[in-house]
Parts: structure tokens; C-alpha cells; sequence
């Protein structure tokens, strides 16, 4: 095995990528530089540490606090993957995990884990388990200062085993128990809506989104066709869509445009600029479109609404989105030895007139707020009505 030292040198020479310091074989001699002897320093420090404090730490912890405490003053969207984390991110990004089926995001303000979306058809949604729900505890352990990654880490898990989460609800608190499964992350669930409306609404960016959008759309119209019928309009739903692969997010939108940019990527060296264009499209561009966002469509969901929005291709109905207008890489660390992954912010993007949404999101075209929900009563989504009867309207 390599020296604990040996693996902290590694990895901040892997870290340096994000830090823009380029270290040699003689770095850690050379005291002539700041920046090296810090990062000497901090060798130093965790050695130290791991020598003698008063109890003994395990390597890989203390490894992984100090690469965590590097990123996490970069910026939020940064974020160091351990290698049982990162194996989780890929399998996730083939759209293929073991797991209750739910997406979460961290409640700093409430401090709890909060359910983001349910996905249909998994161990969650047959549960009962809504949107805005907190984990207030993972098999007893409280989430108040749990890590989003822990979080989710403690939630994964072999197929069949059994999971207790401690739900809070409104005023409510108990006790949910599911069974582990695999999560088939098909991320499209279709439907038609008002007799003759294409209603697809896309979960996520994952590898299969762009084909899954192309089966859903020739199974309506087939359906529809069998009935004698066209479709007359299309519904794509963005709410609670987290985001995902950048690739799909330029694919998906390219099945709605002919022509032009989709988005732009730019980073700090103006030579790194990527601009992202439109082919001929494949889905009936004839067709009325609406696209539906709310405060949780982040990321790729943006790009999409954005060049949807700028073309005027689409109308946007919901409210604002959330704001994530950054590109992150993952970059592989490791060898044999030494395994992870550390996700760096290296671009902002654009829309194609140019716009930043980072921060501020992209503003719907007609403003919906969600109507408050009624306790016992079915789901109103009068956001998904506004979009039938503004397409009716036309």
C-alpha cells in the first residue's frame, strides 16, 4: 500500500488541477514558492494527525476531509467523489441504481434532507412519499448535519434489504420502512392530456433521455393515430428535473429546433469557448409547444427552456427556475491505489441571446404559481391546466 503521506501528496497534486498549480517531483523541496510550502504544510498537518492524535483516524478519513475542506471553497457545485461515491455517480449517469427511488437535495434552512421528486413505479412512490418531504433520520440517525452525499450514501444499498426513514411532513412525524430495489431511471412518463395534447414530462438528463422523448412521442401519436386522431400540441414537462448529462441537454433541445445555437459554454480562457447548434429537428416542429419549469428545474432543464425561450420555439409556463447556469466536469483520480473523482466547475453557459442564468434562472413566459394543496385531496396542478388552457387559447 502506499505511505498515507504518499496518497495526500498525490492526491493535492490531482487537486492542484482545480487550483490552476502545477506541482513537480521536487515541489515539496522547493520552499522558494507559497503555494507549495502550504500545501507542504498541510502534508504535514494530516501526518501529524494521523500520528498523534488521541485517537486513532483511518487514512481514508482523514484523506478525504482534507480534499472535501480544498473543494468546498470553490463553489457549491464543486465536489470531491470517493471511489464508492463516484462508482454510485456512474451507475447513476447509465440511469441504473439500487436504491427507494426518490431524488433529494440538502435543506440547509430547515436542516434536513429534503425529497425533491419521487420517481413512479419504485419503493417510495407505492410508500406514499411526496415532494417537499423531510428525512429528518436515516435508521435513527438524525440528517440535521448529515452531508447530501452521506445521506445518500446511507440510502443505497443490496437489493432487497430493508431501509427505515424518519419522514416530517407539515406537523407530522414517522416512521417509513422500504425495501431496497433496482431503479429503472426511464425518465420519461407520457401521457395524452385534453383528448388530443402530448404531455411527456422528462425526471432527468441521463444517457437514455433523448431516446426516451423520441419512444414516448411515437407512442402517443400512435395511440392517438389508432383513434383516429392528430396530436394538436405538446406539453414538455421540466418541473422538479434536477438536470443532468449536458450532451442530453443539447440533444433534447435539438429535437424541437432546426436551426441555430443551443447554448454556449465559457470558461476563464475565451480559446475554451464552446457553442453548442441546432440540426433539423425530429419531433413535429408544427406543433404548439409549452414548456412547463418550476424553482427545482435546474441545470440542463435550464438549457433547454433557454434555447427553447430565445428561439421562440416554446411558451414557458410555471415560475422562475433555479438558477444553476455552470458546466462541471468530473475528473477521474486514481490508480490502482488510489480511486475517486473530483467535480470542478470549468464553464458558465449561456443562452443563445447571450443570457447568464446562473443565479437568477430562466423567468416563465406566463407566470403559475403551484395552488396550495388541499390535505386528503387529489393533486391540483393547476400549473399543467394553465399550459392545456393556454394552448387552447391560441
Amino acid at each position: 500500500m502506499l505511505s498515507f503521506l504518499k496518497r495526500v501528496t498525490y492526491a493535492l497534486l490531482l487537486v492542484g488541477i482545480g487550483i490552476g498549480i502545477s506541482i513537480t517531483s521536487n515541489t515539496f523541496a522547493n520552499g522558494r514558492d507559497d503555494r507549495y510550502t502550504s500545501i507542504a504544510l498541510l502534508g504535514e498537518i494530516l501526518e501529524d494527525i494521523k500520528q498523534n492524535y488521541v485517537r486513532e483516524i483511518d487514512d481514508d478519513v482523514l484523506l478525504d476531509a482534507a480534499i472535501e475542506g480544498m473543494v468546498g471553497v470553490l463553489d457549491k457545485h464543486s465536489q470531491y467523489y470517493s471511489p464508492e461515491e463516484f462508482a454510485r455517480l456512474q451507475q447513476q449517469s447509465r440511469g441504473e441504481f439500487g436504491g427507494i427511488g426518490i431524488r433529494v437535495t440538502r435543506d440547509d434552512e430547515r436542516k434536513a434532507i429534503a425529497v425533491n421528486s419521487v420517481i413512479e413505479n419504485t419503493p417510495s412512490s407505492r410508500a406514499g412519499l411526496q415532494d417537499d418531504d423531510l428525512i429528518i433520520a436515516i435508521e435513527g440517525t438524525s440528517t440535521r448535519n448529515m452531508t447530501l452525499a452521506e445521506a445518500v450514501r446511507r440510502m443505497r444499498g443490496k437489493v432487497g434489504t430493508k431501509l427505515t426513514i424518519t419522514i416530517r411532513r407539515g406537523d407530522e412525524r414517522f416512521d417509513v420502512t422500504l425495501s431496497r430495489a433496482i431503479i429503472d431511471l426511464n425518465p420519461v412518463n407520457e401521457r395524452i392530456v385534453d383528448n388530443t395534447i402530448i404531455y411527456m414530462h422528462l425526471s432527468g438528463f441521463n444517457e437514455h433521455s433523448t431516446e426516451s422523448l423520441e419512444k414516448a412521442y411515437a407512442k402517443l401519436v400512435a395511440e392517438l393515430d389508432s383513434n383516429g386522431l392528430a396530436p394538436t400540441a405538446m406539453i414538455l414537462d421540466l418541473r422538479n428535473n434536477p438536470g443532468g448529462l449536458l450532451s442530453q441537454a443539447v440533444s433534447v433541445s435539438d429535437l424541437f429546433l432546426n436551426r441555430g445555437e443551443i447554448v454556449s459554454t465559457r470558461g476563464r480562457e475565451d480559446n475554451n469557448a464552446r457553442r453548442f447548434n441546432a440540426s433539423p429537428g425530429t419531433l413535429n416542429g408544427k406543433l404548439p409547444l409549452v414548456l412547463l419549469i418550476n424553482e427545482n428545474s435546474a441545470s440542463a432543464s435550464e438549457i433547454v427552456a433557454g434555447a427553447l425561450k430565445d428561439h421562440r420555439k416554446a411558451t414557458i409556463v410555471g415560475i422562475t427556475s433555479y438558477g444553476k447556469g455552470s458546466v462541471q466536469t468530473t475528473f477521474p483520480i486514481g490508480d490502482a491505489e488510489v480511486t475517486g473523482a473530483l467535480k470542478l466547475t470549468i464553464q458558465n453557459y449561456y443562452t443563445p441571446d447571450g443570457n447568464s442564468i446562473d443565479e437568477t434562472g430562466v423567468a416563465p413566459d406566463v407566470e403559475v404559481m403551484l395552488a396550495e394543496q388541499v390535505e386528503g385531496e387529489p393533486f391540483n396542478d393547476n400549473q399543467l391546466d394553465a399550459a392545456v388552457d393556454f394552448i387552447r387559447g391560441r
